[in-house]
């Protein structure tokens, strides 16, 4: 299942400067648009800044008598020069020299100079450059005066320990102009919908990574830069806010005339940025030890691509009470995103104008930004009393108990104090699942309970799950080993039957006590018949969960049967009477028909269709954006001779109510 929220709030920021208005004092929180651009050196109103962090590894420093360079745009030069045995700053110069003293006595490398060298830059009059540090150890530097003029370059001291964030051979200021867009989803409403007790079930929220992936959270932006000039070649990443942001309700994209909040200065009427036009890490946005907070989009190629951010591992922290997460982080803690140009990008030499993707305030909803939570819903669907479920030797099977009264489930009664609810295969005079041959297998002992994937276990539903049905694990009691008869009866029947009984083993008096609670028969069959599916004589018939599709950000049932036309059935027989064919692993894709655009592709985790031995199921979660569309499902499966895709088109139309 895919899950789709839609933003709260968004906006974006910029320091673009015009010559009449602060671009980082405007705010564009109605604006159509979500705007991301970076110029360089390209604005003559704007004032040339450099970034630096300092780094201790391999052999790195900043060690006494070193100096840093540095020119304003005014042509004046000052030398700072770090001091050992000089613990202060107060702008004085270094005693027979030129140069300005820098006390670093009992300082930490790299942890405290940020703030020591901002100190002494900031002591010193009759300079035209003003420092910044943030609490991620960084050294931000700005000219007083726009334009070329302070395009200056810089001396950094020996020892490499001080270097150019994002571009380690800088070696002058630079006028970078650039946005960032700001987006809030409301997760704490899709955690209380669907996440219990806050997990998912075990089986979801643990594999959220490689092969067995069950559980991703994507951010989707969508491109609609028709008709502007669109930049390639760079990449886009996005951070988890650590600061709440207030949309505002300007939309001024031209002349920068609305003033609000956000914007590149303040975050809302009491948070600013922690350095004015400058993305802080630590302060501003949630990190952790190996940046996996940090999601960096895909290269952006040919221009008008839509771009995807990763954010699985964010969003499954924020929605675990046990605080699993390298963070802690609580739902309380979740504030937003920003999304910006990644720092590779950044602070390179070239210029990208302009990405522009929609808002939350354009018309057309098909654009607007989603995160997008897909569950691999199928892998907890249970088979609620299909007409002929199929079971076959060499298979995992997976048998159900329902406790049903008046139509409703209700949880188990114990006919003692001390039963424990058992399952097993046979009788004692017939053939029957040994249990003890491996103990991998969810035998006899172990009765399961029933978990959904919001983590809700299902009271009046008891599950077991034979890993292995092979063979030589039916026994003969006769003699307690297998014998030939069992391989008899299946070469000449192709199957066998025995019985599956449910029952309440009470260990506590001598002889234990067994209190029968169900039994069925059960047929074992040795394989399918071979056939070949023609794809192209399969009917789809689609039954849907109140006959209509109806977009309230919820979730319906959709059932799929595929029938093959060729087959001869019972001349009353109508498709929804007669079972699916069993395609395999099959998935779903829904397309808008009026402007064939893809709504909801296909995803090996959240489009997975569930088969119950006799129809193929799945959850549909219907956004109110869809509400309106007409559309049509189309289904994919691989042909298990050739390993080829097919597809299934299925040629009714619905209208989403």
């Amino acid at each position: 299942m895919i899950i789709i929220l839609t933003p709260e709030a968004d906006t974006y920021v910029t320091n673009l400067k015009t010559e009449v208005n602060d671009g980082s004092l405007a705010n564009f929180g109605h604006s159509a648009t979500l705007d991301l651009f970076k110029l360089y050196n390209e604005n003559k109103n704007s004032k040339a800044w450099v970034a630096f962090k300092f780094d201790n590894s391999s052999g790195k420093t900043i060690a006494n008598t070193n100096t840093l360079t540095l020119t304003d745009a005014s042509g004046v030069t000052k030398i700072f020069q770090f001091n050992a045995s000089n613990s202060t700053v107060d702008g004085s110069l270094v005693e027979g020299s030129t140069n300005i003293n820098v006390g670093i006595q009992g300082l930490t490398f790299p942890t405290e100079f940020a703030a020591r060298i901002a100190t002494g830059i900031n002591a010193v009059g009759g300079f035209g450059i003003n420092a910044y540090n943030n609490s991620n150890n960084e050294l931000i530097l700005k000219q007083d005066k726009p334009g070329d003029s302070g395009d200056t370059t810089f001396t950094l001291p020996a020892g490499n320990g001080m270097i150019p964030v994002g571009n380690s051979s800088n070696t002058k200021f630079e006028r970078i102009d650039y946005s960032a867009a700001l987006l809030k989803f409301d997760i704490s409403n899709f955690k209380e919908n669907y996440v219990d007790g806050g997990t998912f079930a075990s089986s979801v929220y643990n594999t959220i990574s490689g092969n067995n992936q069950s559980f991703k959270a994507e951010i989707v932006l969508k491109d609609v830069s028709t008709g502007i000039s669109k930049p390639k070649n760079y990449s886009l990443v996005s951070y988890p806010l650590k600061k709440d942001f207030k949309e505002g309700i300007g939309k001024d994209t031209i002349h920068f005339s609305d003033s609000d909040e956000a914007n590149f200065t303040k975050l809302d009427k009491n948070t600013n940025w922690e350095v004015a036009d400058y993305i802080s890490l630590t302060s501003d946005i949630h990190v952790n030890g190996n940046n996996s907070y940090h999601a960096t989009s895909s290269i952006v190629e040919k221009g008008n691509e839509d771009i995807t951010f990763d954010v699985t591992n964010y969003v499954k922290d924020l929605i675990d009470d046990n605080n699993a997460g390298n963070d802690s982080l609580s739902i309380t803690d979740d504030k937003g995103f920003v999304i910006t140009f990644s720092e590779t990008y950044l602070h390179d030499q070239l210029t990208y104008f302009a990405k522009r993707f929609g808002s939350r305030h354009l018309l057309n909803k098909k654009f607007i930004p989603q995160l997008r939570i897909i569950i691999k819903d199928s892998d907890f669907h249970i088979p609620q009393n299909p007409k002929s479920k199929k079971r076959y030797l060499n298979n995992e099977e997976v048998f159900y108990l329902f406790n049903m009264t008046n139509g409703k489930l209700t949880d188990f009664t114990k006919p003692t104090a001390t039963s424990v609810l058992n399952f097993k295969i046979g009788t004692s005079s017939k053939y029957y699942f040994d249990t003890k041959l491996d103990d991998n297998i969810d035998n006899a002992n172990v009765v399961e309970s029933v978990t959904n994937f919001k983590g809700e276990e299902k009271l009046g539903i008891k599950m077991v799950r034979l890993e292995n049905t092979d063979i030589s694990r039916f026994e003969d009691d006769g003699d307690n080993s297998t014998t030939n008869d069992i391989y008899n009866i299946i070469n000449t029947q192709g199957y066998f039957e025995t019985t599956a009984e449910w029952y309440w083993l009470d260990t506590a008096p001598a002889p234990d006590v067994e209190y029968k609670l169900f039994s069925e028969t059960v047929k074992f069959e040795r394989s399918e018949t071979t056939k070949e599916i023609n794809y192209r004589n399969l009917n789809t018939a689609i039954r849907v969960e109140d006959s209509e599709i109806i977009a309230k950000d919820n979730v319906q049932t959709i059932e799929v049967f595929f029938i093959d036309n060729f087959t001869q059935y019972d001349a009353v027989k109508v498709p929804y009477d007669l079972p699916s064919e069993n395609l395999g692993d099959v998935y779903y894709k829904l397309i808008d028909i009026d402007t064939n655009n893809t709504l909801l592709d296909y995803d090996n985790i959240g489009t997975k269709l569930f088969f119950d031995g006799e129809k193929y199921i799945f959850d549909l979660f219907v956004p109110t954006i869809f509400k309106n569309k007409r559309v049509m499902f189309e289904f994919k499966t691989k042909d298990n001779i050739t390993g080829s895709d097919k597809f299934i088109k299925n040629k009714k139309i619905f209208r989403i109510q």
